[in-house]
C-alpha cells in the first residue's frame, strides 16, 4: 500500500480539526482558497517561459525545443490553492497551504506547513515550511486576485527556489503614520532535479541551499518601500559525471528593493534585485485604475552575469474585477531577446528561442473564496 502524500496529510489535519470542532471553538479555524484559470497562446515565436520556477511554459506548435510535454494553451500557469488555519492557543496557530498546479499535472504539493507563536502584539516567530520572503509579492505569488497583472513579472522573480523551511523572527512598529517590520530568518532547501537548472542545461542539477536573511518593510501613507538582504550558502552537483556542475560550492548573494506609490488612480511598482553571482533584474510598472478596470504596462530587464543571456520584455494589459472576488485579465507580452552564445553567436541559449523572440497573448480569471 502507497503512503499518503505529504501533501495531503497534512491538508487532512487541518480539514480533520476543522470538521471535529465543537461550534464554540469554530473561531479558531479558518478554510480558504485562491485560485486562477488561465490560458495562453504565442503568436509569434517558439514559445515562452511564463513561469521560472514551476517552468510555466507556452510552446508554439509543440516546438521540440520545449518539450513534449509543454504544448498545452491552458496547463502552464492554472493553479488551485487551499489554506487552512487552526489557532492552537491564544498565541499560537498553525496555518498550512496545499497547491494543485497545471505545470504539476495538478497533483497536489503543500507549499507551506508552519507554526506562528505570538510573544506580544510586536513580535512572533513562525517555523515550518514557508515560503522565501525575497520579493514584494513574495507571499502571494499565487495568488492573482492580489496583484493587478496577470502574472507577476517573470523577468524579477525567477529564483528557481520558492520555500524554504526553516524559522522567521517578526518585529512590527507603528509610528503615527509610519508602520515598519523588520524580519530575520534563515533554513534550508533541497531541490533534486532542480526543475528549471535541470531544463535549462538538459541534464539533472542537484542543488541544496542553506539560506539565512533580513527583510524589512516600511509603509507612510500611499508609500510602500521593502528592502530584502539573503545569503545562499549552495551545494551543486549532478549525477552525470559526463556534465559540468560537479559538485561546486557557491557563497551567493541576493538583494532586492521594491517600491510602491498610489497617487489616485495611479499606482507605480517597480522593484530590482540581483543575484550574486548569477544575474540582475528588473521591473517598472504604471497601473491606472477607472471604477472596476485597470489598465498596466510594464517594462522588465534581465541580465546574465555571462554574456550568454539578455533579454527585455514589455506587457499591456488590462484587468476588469467581478464582484468582490474575482477579476478577469487580459494580457499582450513581448519578449525581445539580446542575449548570444560568446562561442557560436547563437541567439538566446539559455531559454530555447530559436529566433530569440517571442509574443504571447494571454486571459485569466483569478478568483479567491
Amino acid at each position: 500500500m502507497k503512503p499518503m502524500p505529504l501533501a495531503v496529510v497534512q491538508l487532512s489535519l487541518c480539514v480533520w480539526a476543522l470538521s471535529g470542532a465543537s461550534a464554540q471553538a469554530q473561531d479558531r479555524f479558518s478554510l480558504s482558497g485562491f485560485g486562477s484559470l488561465v490560458a495562453g497562446k504565442v503568436t509569434s515565436g517558439d514559445g515562452y517561459i511564463a513561469s521560472y520556477p514551476t517552468l510555466g511554459i507556452y510552446g508554439k506548435h509543440g516546438g521540440a525545443n520545449f518539450g513534449p510535454d509543454q504544448r498545452s494553451w491552458f496547463n502552464p500557469e492554472t493553479r488551485l490553492g487551499l489554506q487552512a488555519g487552526l489557532r492552537l492557543a491564544d498565541t499560537t496557530r498553525l496555518t498550512g497551504q496545499v497547491m494543485a498546479r497545471g505545470a504539476d499535472k495538478y497533483k497536489p504539493k503543500a507549499e507551506w506547513f508552519y507554526l506562528t507563536h505570538e510573544f506580544s502584539p510586536e513580535l512572533d516567530l513562525q517555523a515550518g515550511q514557508m515560503r522565501l520572503p525575497v520579493y514584494m509579492y513574495s507571499d502571494k505569488m499565487d495568488v492573482g486576485f492580489a496583484y493587478p497583472w496577470l502574472r507577476v513579472p517573470s523577468d524579477a522573480y525567477s529564483l528557481d527556489s520558492v520555500n524554504y523551511t526553516g524559522a522567521r523572527l517578526n518585529y512590527r512598529l507603528n509610528l503615527g503614520d509610519i508602520s515598519a517590520r523588520l524580519s530575520l530568518w534563515g533554513g534550508k532547501d533541497k531541490d533534486l532535479n532542480s526543475r528549471l537548472m535541470s531544463y535549462l542545461f538538459s541534464t539533472q542539477i542537484d542543488r541544496r541551499h542553506s539560506f539565512s536573511g533580513v527583510v524589512g518593510d516600511v509603509s507612510w501613507g500611499d508609500l510602500q518601500l521593502r528592502a530584502t538582504y539573503t545569503r545562499d550558502s549552495m551545494k551543486q552537483s549532478t549525477p552525470n559525471p559526463a556534465q559540468a556542475f560537479r559538485n561546486e560550492n557557491f557563497k551567493g548573494e541576493f538583494y532586492d528593493l521594491a517600491l510602491s506609490y498610489q497617487a489616485g488612480d495611479f499606482t507605480l511598482l517597480a522593484e530590482w534585485n540581483k543575484d550574486r553571482p548569477f544575474y540582475s533584474s528588473w521591473y517598472l510598472s504604471g497601473v491606472y485604475q477607472f471604477g472596476v478596470n485597470s489598465a498596466y504596462l510594464t517594462y522588465s530587464r534581465f541580465i546574465l552575469d555571462l554574456p550568454w543571456e539578455k533579454h527585455n520584455q514589455v506587457a499591456i494589459g488590462w484587468r476588469r474585477d467581478i464582484g468582490s472576488n474575482m477579476a478577469l485579465k487580459f494580457d499582450v507580452t513581448r519578449l525581445r531577446d539580446q542575449g548570444r552564445n560568446p562561442f557560436s553567436g547563437a541567439a538566446n541559449p539559455v531559454i530555447k528561442l530559436g529566433a530569440g523572440h517571442a509574443t504571447v497573448a494571454s486571459v485569466a480569471l483569478d478568483f479567491i473564496f
